[in-house]
């Protein structure tokens, strides 16, 4: 079976385990589900921006989003100005380019309540302002969450931690392909030296 690309996130799947429409392809329903939300919003301009950049598949997931209105949560992470609007600032994950900055933006300045909303494309850092009486954090969440991103908010000892954990990853992937690459090259100097010339031929052809 042949492959096909995403519709949407642009990945290639088989195209046995796609779900078609028409002359659509997509991955999987939350995919679908973004796709046809773009289009409804006439924001399916996205896709032209976007270009051949590749997406994660779309996650849609509520089952948290009623932490973010909890009166903790809102103490810890949400700051109200003399006009009564609440303030918020949110790492988005997700953003791949300046076409996904933009998208976000565009989703939640339609989103009714949303006042302000900007986003920063060198940290991902979003400030949004709304007004709490005509809609709630949580759907301010899950409406990114439903464009396949998600949203947590701006924390900066988690920053720090995420920052720590990502540079050990990249250190760890570093060091592999250091060690790998001098063994190589070790045995590169062993044959050109002439070390194997009493080597196995069955050896050296393993080698070679």
């Amino acid at each position: 079976m042949a492959d096909a690309v995403c519709t949407h996130c642009k990945l290639n799947f088989s195209e046995d385990v796609m779900i078609v429409e028409g002359s659509h392809f997509f991955c999987c329903k939350g995919c679908q589900g973004v796709y046809h939300l773009l289009s409804e919003q006439g924001l399916d301009g996205f896709y032209a921006k976007l270009g051949d950049t590749k997406l994660q598949p779309a996650i849609q997931n509520t089952d948290d989003l009623e932490k973010f209105d909890l009166e903790g949560f809102q103490n810890k992470y949400v700051r109200q100005d003399e006009d009564g609007l609440h303030e918020i600032h949110l790492i988005i994950e997700g953003i791949h380019c300046s076409a996904c900055v933009w998208l976000n933006e565009k989703v939640l300045h339609k989103t009714d309540g949303v006042m302000e909303a900007s986003i920063n494309y060198t940290n991902n850092k979003a400030k949004v302002v709304w007004d709490d009486s005509v809609i709630k954090l949580s759907s301010i969440i899950e409406t990114i969450r439903s464009i396949g991103y998600n949203a947590y908010p701006y924390d900066p000892a988690l920053q720090e931690e995420r920052a720590v954990q990502t540079r050990k990853t990249y250190y760890t992937r570093i060091l592999v392909a250091v060690f790998g690459s001098m063994n190589i090259m070790w045995l590169a100097i062993a044959h050109y030296a002439g070390y194997f010339s009493g080597m196995q031929q069955s050896f050296k052809d393993i080698l070679n």
